[in-house]
């Protein structure tokens, strides 16, 4: 997805995956996908255990991405 492309164009994904955190007392969750969905609700998927998770913007303090691989990119 381009910077251009806006939430009316779809989702925003994560391709990389991301550490999901939450607004209750649940662990944090590293989702291999995430995608922003309308209305601010978050789709996770689970490669290892087959999951996908849909979860409400009232549910989530923040949603981390790690840059460490790309750090070495030459667009860095």
């Amino acid at each position: 997805m381009s910077a251009r492309q806006t939430h009316e164009d779809g989702p925003s994904i994560l391709t990389d995956g991301a550490e999901i955190h939450f607004t209750d007392e649940r662990d944090v969750k590293r989702a291999d996908r995430v995608e922003f969905l309308r209305g601010g609700w978050i789709k996770a998927i689970y490669k290892e255990s087959y999951q996908l998770e849909v979860y409400p913007p009232d549910a989530v303090q923040g949603v981390y991405t790690h840059t460490k691989h790309l750090e070495d990119e030459d667009w860095w």
